[in-house]
């Protein structure tokens, strides 16, 4: 009978266990679902970044080639006021 009862209690233990590791391996799936979408998030904000560097070096190409274009546009201004004031 002690024996009987003894295995009882160790087929109990065990199925506490595998009720904890079932328990277990559904939070371990839960995670690596939720860590797969905090991955994509991550890539997905990663690409937005990448466009938004690409555009800010493209809008700042654009803006030292505009005021390049000023500058020169300027010291021809520059240069004509030398000239007509030269010449009075």
């Amino acid at each position: 009978m002690i024996e009987l009862e003894n295995l009882r209690k160790l087929w109990d233990h065990l199925y506490q266990i595998e009720q904890r590791l079932q328990q277990k391996s559904a939070e371990i799936e839960r995670l690596t679902h939720l860590n797969m979408q905090l991955e994509e998030k991550l890539r997905a904000k990663e690409s937005d970044l990448s466009q938004a560097r690409m555009l800010f070096e493209s809008s700042q190409q654009s803006f030292q080639t505009e005021k390049q274009e000023i500058e020169s546009q300027v010291k021809s201004l520059i240069n004509r006021i030398d000239q007509l004031t030269g010449e009075k």
